[in-house]
């Protein structure tokens, strides 16, 4: 919501594209400035990196295309009221 006044004419996924191109730089060199991941990636298994990669693409990379889409279809405030629905939603489920 608050990158709309940038990114006007762009359509959801090139909004999700240069947001996760931008945080993925922010978390790269933020990792580099804290510890040292290049040991940590030269031991991580297969299953190590699948789930990574499974984080990426289906964690973060599809939910927040598909929350860019939410936002264009329905508007920031209804959409909104979705993501704190889906925050505290499994706090209340058995």
């Amino acid at each position: 919501m608050g990158c709309r006044r940038w990114v006007t004419n762009a359509s959801p996924l090139e909004t999700s594209a240069w947001t996760m191109l931008f945080g993925a730089i922010m978390l790269i060199l933020a990792s580099f400035a804290l510890e040292s991941p290049i040991s940590s990636f030269a031991t991580a298994g297969t299953s190590g990196w699948s789930a990574t990669l499974w984080m990426a693409i289906a964690g973060s990379t599809l939910a927040f295309a598909f929350w860019q889409i939410g936002i264009r279809a329905r508007g920031p405030g209804p959409t909104s009221v979705l993501f704190n629905l889906g925050r505290w939603l499994p706090c209340l489920l058995p």
